[in-house]
């Protein structure tokens, strides 16, 4: 007697079996995957500190408006000689002064000679010091002069810390520290213990003012304020036991 198999009988129950089978090896996968995560614990960890401010960056600029070449360079030249004879008084010495070029340029003057054309010439005077209190002094008297002619516009000063690259890796130390610190506590909390580091990356680093939180994912610089706060992140993955 012939058997015959019939295809719609069994056909169905074929692709049923195999839909389980390849179900069961999704969620075996799944679970294996879920529990090779669960091995490790990544964390951030941070560190902070305080420092002052022990370089100082000033920019003074002069300017004259002159119908003449000649006579504007004139110009630019005495006043550019008393400014070094005032910061030559008040202890500045010539090594942390610098001194650019003058730029010119012919800008369009409106008044009763429209058709007249006069030069305008710009100039800065950069002092650049590790003796802030001395720049800080002085600072405060350069508009004195004013009075004798000389056109002057000072910026505020521009506060460095010099000793940063030192400090970062003093404070990546302290900084992983506290990630595993972190890392402890979660870990101890679901019954397990904190083993080797896997991976760790570091942060940017942020320099801001002392209370504040003005901070970026590219790194922050404050140069307004002499008193800093210095804080660097790192970002770390511990295996658990």
């Amino acid at each position: 007697m012939d058997i015959k198999f019939s295809t719609e009988k069994w056909l169905p129950a074929f692709i049923l079996s195999l839909g389980m089978v390849v179900s069961s090896l999704v969620v075996s996968s799944t679970l294996y995957k879920i529990k090779g995560m669960d091995n490790t614990i990544t964390v951030t960890g941070s560190a902070k500190t305080r420092v002052i401010s022990d370089q100082v960056r000033w920019t003074i600029s002069i300017s004259r408006i002159s119908p003449t070449l000649s006579e504007g360079y004139s110009q630019m030249a005495k006043d550019l000689s008393k400014i070094k004879e005032f910061l030559n008084k008040n202890g500045i010495q010539e090594k942390e002064v610098e001194v650019t070029q003058i730029y010119t340029s012919q800008p369009w003057l409106y008044t009763e000679r429209a058709d007249r054309m006069y030069y305008q010439f710009n100039q800065s005077i950069i002092v650049s010091s590790m003796e802030v209190d001395k720049v800080l002094s002085v600072a405060g008297k350069i508009y004195s002069l004013v009075p004798e002619g000389v056109n002057i516009t000072a910026s505020n000063l521009e506060f460095y810390y010099s000793k940063l690259p030192e400090l970062r890796v003093s404070l990546l130390n302290d900084a992983m520290i506290d990630a595993k610190q972190r890392a402890t506590m979660i870990a101890k909390s679901t019954g397990r213990k904190v083993g080797k580091v896997k991976s760790a990356k570091m942060g940017v680093v942020q320099v801001m003012a002392p209370n504040t939180i003005q901070i970026s994912d590219y790194g922050t610089y404050n140069t307004e304020s002499r008193e800093k706060e210095v804080m660097i992140t790192v970002q770390a993955t511990f295996y658990l036991k």
